[in-house]
């Protein structure tokens, strides 16, 4: 059997947070944590970074492991944790760092920035202002500043529901065209939403974002 997570507490899980030190005033952000298990060596494996939206509920309500899972390969999760629309985009770097401090299997230059809705409005601005850092994304149903596209240096895979009457299928387009990396891509999924969180359930997106790795 596929052994993955070692089993942390929901308090551990829900409530630890990563402090910056890097800056004058620190940041506190809660976020979820889980861990490969067992014998690792000298092997690295990559960290999965997922921003839920709003309505999403608690890091054990909507950990999207089971999702993961299907590509059987080991990896760190992080969930960042949330009730209100704004998330400090350094908080989210920070509980990166420490992850990547306090584990040395995790590997700086495969980590991955998955986001939906309101998660995936955030995961912009992270990839916006943390240029050299993200090997890769999944965007959902996301919307930002397209002129501000061009400082993205990571290939993404941007996700828009056709009849998304939330968030409107044109701003992932016009993102898309403003986008640095040419090995990029967009897929308006016909017939769907505002909800198009189910194509983590296929094998091909996941198999593109675990390949995918910084210089």
């Amino acid at each position: 059997m596929f052994k993955y997570l070692d089993k942390l507490n929901e308090h551990d899980r829900i409530k630890k947070r990563a402090i910056c030190g890097e800056i004058s005033k620190p940041v506190d952000i809660e976020y979820g944590l889980m861990i490969p298990e067992g014998e690792l060596g000298d092997k690295k494996f990559p960290i999965c970074v997922f921003l839920p939206s709003a309505g999403m509920g608690s890091f054990l309500d909507c950990n999207i492991t089971d999702r993961l899972n299907k590509i059987k390969e080991l990896y760190y999760y992080i969930q960042i944790c949330y009730d209100k629309d704004y998330v400090d985009i350094d908080g989210v770097k920070d509980a990166i760092d420490v992850t990547l401090r306090e584990n040395p299997n995790a590997d700086p230059k495969r980590i991955y920035l998955i986001g939906f809705s309101l998660g995936a409005r955030i995961q912009y601005q992270c990839l916006i202002n943390h240029q050299n850092y993200y090997a890769g994304a999944l965007i959902m149903a996301g919307v930002a500043d397209p002129h501000r596209g061009w400082r993205i240096d990571c290939n993404t895979w941007q996700f828009h529901g056709s009849q998304d009457t939330v968030v409107s299928p044109e701003e992932s387009r016009n993102m898309f065209h403003e986008l640095k990396s040419r090995d990029s891509k967009l897929s308006i999924l016909k017939n769907t939403g505002h909800n198009s969180i189910w194509v983590l359930e296929s094998e091909q997106v996941l198999k593109w974002l675990f390949s995918q790795k910084r210089q």
